[in-house]
């Protein structure tokens, strides 16, 4: 397998570097994100110090993301090419009064690689449409860190780390809008499909983590993508 990749890495390199045109693209976007195990986790915590009135103040909402990517067009309507991402959201638990204070963080993120490809399907005027498809592999790294104040009296606090990986799909449509012979602007809308993948302990990745409820806790970042860049197109005639 790490063989066929290889292989396929060293083709689209040889042959990118003799193209005409090569589209480097960076963009930063909006993603929302299912993450069902974790939020049911989180209402756990909560519901366990609930005597405290403790609030889900944020529960592993949309947020920003970054990506970039880098394709070799054959044709006038195709190209193909690597991408790359990263992606976060996170939960946390908070009550705080004059006895003392209590918080739950649990930040996640993913880091993700794969290949794409896209195909104009119709230019008018300065516009280019067209629709894409992205897949490949997020390794994602979620950490907890709980803290309990009582002032005056005592505190403690722990934290914990869990990885794991995940492969994903991610159809899109969208649109160039050219900005003089080399430059564009792109965006486009799509939906990422994420496999569930169960979270290991960072120290100790034979160990799965696992709910009240005995269950293995996994990731998913299945979830609306909205993607606004800026590329570049090299070694265009």
């Amino acid at each position: 397998m790490k063989n066929r990749v290889l292989i396929l890495l060293i083709f689209f390199v040889t042959h990118t570097a003799v193209a005409q045109s090569i589209k480097l693209s960076l963009n930063t976007g909006y993603g929302t994100y299912l993450m069902k195990d974790l939020k049911e986790l989180q209402s756990d915590a909560a519901e366990y110090y609930k005597e405290f009135n403790v609030e889900e103040v944020q529960q592993f909402p949309g947020y920003i993301n970054y990506s970039a990517s880098l394709e070799y067009s054959f044709g006038t309507k195709n190209l193909i090419g690597l991408n790359a991402a990263y992606i976060t959201t996170g939960g946390r638990n908070h009550v705080a009064d004059y006895t003392g204070e209590y918080y739950l963080n649990m930040p996640v993120y993913a880091y993700s690689m794969g290949l794409q490809y896209r195909r104009v399907v119709k230019t008018i005027s300065k516009f280019d449409l067209y629709a894409q498809l992205k897949g490949g592999i997020s390794f994602s790294t979620l950490e907890i860190n709980e803290s309990f104040t009582i002032h005056q009296v005592d505190s403690s606090s722990s934290s914990f780390a869990f990885v794991n990986h995940s492969f994903f799909v991610e159809p899109s449509v969208g649109t160039f809008y050219a900005l003089g012979k080399n430059f564009s602007i792109n965006f486009s809308l799509g939906y990422q499909i994420d496999t569930k993948s169960k979270l290991l302990y960072k120290d100790n990745k034979e160990e799965t983590f696992v709910g009240s409820d005995g269950n293995p806790i996994s990731t998913n970042w299945s979830g609306l993508r909205i993607v606004l860049g800026l590329s570049y197109d090299l070694f265009k005639e």
